[in-house]
C-alpha cells in the first residue's frame, strides 16, 4: 500500500470542512425579520442577537473591498454559509455598527428593511417627497 500524502491529506479535509460547514451552518443560525425587529437565531429557536428595526439605518450587498477591511473591527459576521450572498445591516450608534449576514432570501431581506426605512425617513418629514 502507498503512503498517504500529507499535502493530499491537508487538502482533503479543508474541502471536506468547507462543504460540511456549508451544508450544516443554515441548521445552525437562521434568520427572522419579525414586526419590531430582526433576529438571528439558533437552532431556529433561540434568539442569539437581535435589531431593532427601528436602528437599522441600512441594508446593502456585501461587496468586499479595502473599505470594507478598514471598518471590520466594527462588524460582526453572522453568517450561516461559507458561499452565498451576504447582507450588510447598518446599525444607527450601537456596536457592532455594521452586522453581516447570509439569509435564504437576500432580496427580500434587502426590500423589507428598505420599505422599513423609507417609511421612516417619510414620517420624520426627511425622505425624498418633502
Amino acid at each position: 500500500m502507498m503512503p498517504l500524502n500529507p499535502a493530499l491529506a491537508v487538502t482533503a479535509a479543508l474541502v471536506l470542512a468547507v462543504v460540511l460547514a456549508q451544508v450544516t451552518l443554515r441548521f445552525v443560525y437562521s434568520y427572522a425579520l419579525t414586526e419590531r425587529r430582526f433576529e438571528v437565531r439558533l437552532f431556529g429557536r433561540f434568539t442569539i442577537f437581535e435589531i431593532a428595526r427601528e436602528s437599522i439605518v441600512a441594508a446593502v450587498p456585501w461587496r468586499f473591498s479595502l473599505a470594507t477591511l478598514a471598518r471590520s473591527f466594527a462588524t460582526l459576521r453572522l453568517g450561516n454559509r461559507v458561499f452565498g450572498r451576504a447582507i450588510v445591516i447598518e446599525r444607527r450608534a450601537n456596536f457592532p455598527r455594521y452586522v453581516v449576514v447570509t439569509p435564504d432570501d437576500p432580496d427580500a431581506l434587502l426590500a423589507a428593511i428598505d420599505n422599513d426605512v423609507r417609511i421612516r425617513l417619510l414620517r420624520r418629514g426627511s425622505g425624498p417627497l418633502s
